[in-house]
């Protein structure tokens, strides 16, 4: 990127913007493996490109929109599989590697693979039998392998499988406000959801279904700190548009053909899909605006009065080790400890204690810090 001239941020933007919209194709894919109707599947890629918190964290720099992107097309290729009646093992291969990948990408997906593998498995007649084992192994092998291998790279670089935010981020049933937060803001597609599963699914839309309960698994004892607008939750955010808009077929597909109350019902859906949608931008445009008046009236002032005044011997202590350290050269130490294996093992976490910050504030003067940097 620097060779090119080009600005990281940007080059991150652009990227992430990519995915975004390779995100919605990919979705629209997932939606015509079970409907027929190709124009409405176009609302899917509406539910994707129009959604607010998407774009924000899409053009955030941050992982999020390949993250997205990636299990999307984990998720087709495993559903195209179990569709087809004759798929090869490099099929099985392929969405075993893709699933390895989102597992690298974000940590949570490890329990998406399994989940897979569990329901290839357990949905066979005869899921104990040899021959079950051994269709299942192109499946099981690449993404576990992948997964064991990044395990043990971890291990060897940093002397420790689980990342530092395991141990920093770990509070008992903190996460249960998060994962009602995005229930109550996506309450139209799981009401939806309920509605479709009240009638006979397939057993891919019970995998999906599988998969979005899963997502919450890790954030029950998780604090969710940097994770507003759902950030945590959207990359499964195409799986749930996918049962929402199945859920949507069916309901059409029991009106008749053009008759009025056929064309009443397309014309709720798409009157709520634009309410849930459009009405709620406004309130979402001011709450990113005031995460951007944060960064552009705290950080970046600090930024430009320290660019002139720090070296790469300088220590600074901070909170929010984010902006500050990308554009300041300079040591640091991450209070909340997510890039200090210390602070996060040590001193964070559930089980911390008033002693045990009595022991950071120790360890941080130990440290000898030029700045304290608390905002």
């Amino acid at each position: 990127v620097y060779k090119l001239v080009l600005s990281i941020e940007f080059f991150a933007k652009a990227l992430g913007a990519l995915f975004w919209l390779l995100t919605a194709v990919t979705v629209t894919q997932i939606s015509r493996l079970f409907i027929t109707e190709k124009r409405l599947t176009y609302i899917a890629t509406f539910l994707i490109l129009g959604n607010f918190h998407v774009a924000f964290w899409a053009l955030s720099g941050m992982e999020t929109a390949f993250a997205m992107l990636i299990l999307s097309l984990a998720l087709y290729k495993t559903i195209q599989n179990s569709q087809a009646d004759n798929h090869s093992a490099r099929d099985e291969i392929i969405a075993s590697v893709l699933w390895g990948l989102a597992a690298m990408t974000r940590p949570e997906a490890m329990l998406y693979f399994a989940l897979v593998a569990a329901w290839k498995f357990f949905t066979q007649e005869k899921p104990f039998s040899l021959e079950n084992i051994q269709k299942l192994l192109p499946f099981a092998l690449p993404g576990g392998l992948m997964i064991l291998g990044h395990f043990t790279g971890r291990y060897l670089y940093y002397g420790d499988i689980l990342p530092n935010t395991y141990y920093a981020k770990r509070w008992i049933l903190q996460g249960l406000p998060y994962i009602y937060d995005f229930l109550k803001a996506y309450i139209w597609a799981f009401a939806v959801i309920v509605l479709l599963f009240l009638r006979k699914t397939s057993r891919e839309e019970k995998l999906i279904l599988f998969l979005i309960a899963g997502a919450a698994v890790p954030l029950i004892n998780t604090s969710t700190i940097m994770g507003y607008a759902h950030r945590f939750f959207l990359p499964i955010l195409p799986f749930v548009i996918v049962l929402f808009l199945n859920g949507v077929h069916r309901f059409l597909k029991n009106q008749s053909g053009e008759s009025g109350n056929a064309w009443l019902s397309k014309g709720l859906v798409f009157g709520l899909l634009f309410f849930v949608y459009i009405y709620p931008l406004k309130d979402m445009k001011e709450k990113s605006d005031r995460l951007e008046q944060a960064q552009l009236t705290g950080h970046f002032p600090l930024i430009e009065d320290f660019k002139d005044k720090v070296t790469p011997e300088t220590v600074m202590a901070m909170i929010d080790c984010g902006t500050i350290p990308f554009y300041l050269d300079v040591k640091v130490i991450d209070l909340w400890g997510l890039s200090d294996r210390k602070i996060a093992k040590e001193f964070r976490g559930a089980f911390s204690t008033a002693l045990d910050e009595e022991r950071l504030n120790d360890y941080v003067f130990q440290e000898d810090p030029d700045y304290f940097i608390l905002c």
